[in-house]
């Protein structure tokens, strides 16, 4: 069994790139050997040397990833970075340790850079086959630019954008059907804020089978809600979207089977609207509506 020193770290070299960066780490030998003389005083101390047989030294990524250690000099060692389990990147704790991950000493934090760059999302990210579907595109990168209206590609069909906010950073554009690009049923979706050079990015939409309802059973309830309605028709899909709307209402809807779904009829909103009032000229027979 060999005793050693505490590490002292030098210096580290680079602290941020990809998966299978070569990250350099040295160590500071002249303050390790003050460090042993101040603990045993007058006692020399054998220098620590990574080229000992004893010495296993590995890097450890975030606590967990424990990876094999180059030595490329007595007081130097260099390691390759793990695959980062996040696509956008992100800092994690680098360690150094000389016993095979037993005792560690921290190095610094190793920064990946993202490796899936993807400027905007869709919400949603499908629709109806006959078009119609209101589509924010989202997290563009970019600048707006004034007085011009971004333009939306669905494919090869290109319109402009139904709406913009600036503050939030959104895009609205309405999908076109799937017909114009030849009954696809998914098309890559780019966006051009200033009207003439669009995004490379190709982010997907996705076109859904036409929904019909054939029966609701029952058709009538309570103003109060909660009744259980049977929806019938199709082809449903099994997904956290599913939803029923009742009149501008939208409630969570239960999924059974492709043809059938349920759902609970909401409160009866109090509905406002002018009443007409006609006057005929039978006194007996006045008509209010």
């Amino acid at each position: 069994f060999e005793f050693y020193d505490h590490l002292i770290i030098e210096d580290a070299n680079p602290l941020f790139g990809e998966a299978q960066t070569v990250i350099g780490i040295s160590l500071d030998d002249n303050a390790m050997k003050t460090k042993a003389l101040e603990k045993q005083p007058g006692t020399p101390s054998e220098p620590f040397n990574f080229l000992s047989s004893y010495a296993n030294p590995k890097c450890v990524f975030n606590h967990t990833e424990i990876v094999d250690a180059k030595v490329t000099s007595p007081t130097s060692v260099s390691c390759a970075a793990p695959p980062c389990r996040h696509p956008q990147g992100g800092g994690v704790l680098l360690q150094l340790s000389a016993n095979s991950g037993f005792d560690v000493v921290d190095v610094g934090f190793f920064v990946y850079s993202a490796t899936q760059k993807v400027p905007f999302r869709l919400e949603p990210n499908h629709g109806r086959k006959g078009g119609g579907t209101r589509v924010l595109a989202k997290g563009i990168s970019g600048s707006f630019v004034r007085d011009v209206m971004p333009l939306c590609r669905f494919g090869s069909y290109t319109s402009r954008a139904v709406d913009i906010n600036r503050d939030e950073g959104y895009v609205a554009c309405i999908s076109p059907p799937n017909s114009v690009n030849n009954f696809a049923s998914s098309v890559a979706v780019d966006i051009s804020l200033s009207g003439q050079v669009f995004t490379n990015f190709s982010v997907a939409f996705r076109y859904d089978e036409e929904v019909f309802v054939r029966s609701l059973h029952p058709s009538r309830g309570f103003a109060s809600g909660g009744t259980d309605v049977q929806v019938l028709g199709g082809p449903f899909a099994n997904s956290h979207e599913l939803k029923c709307r009742f009149g501008t209402n939208i409630v969570n809807a239960s999924f059974h089977d492709t043809n059938h779904i349920s759902c609970l009829s909401p409160t009866l909103d109090q509905v406002h609207e002018v009443q007409k009032v006609s006057v005929f000229s039978m006194a007996h027979n006045p008509e209010i509506q």
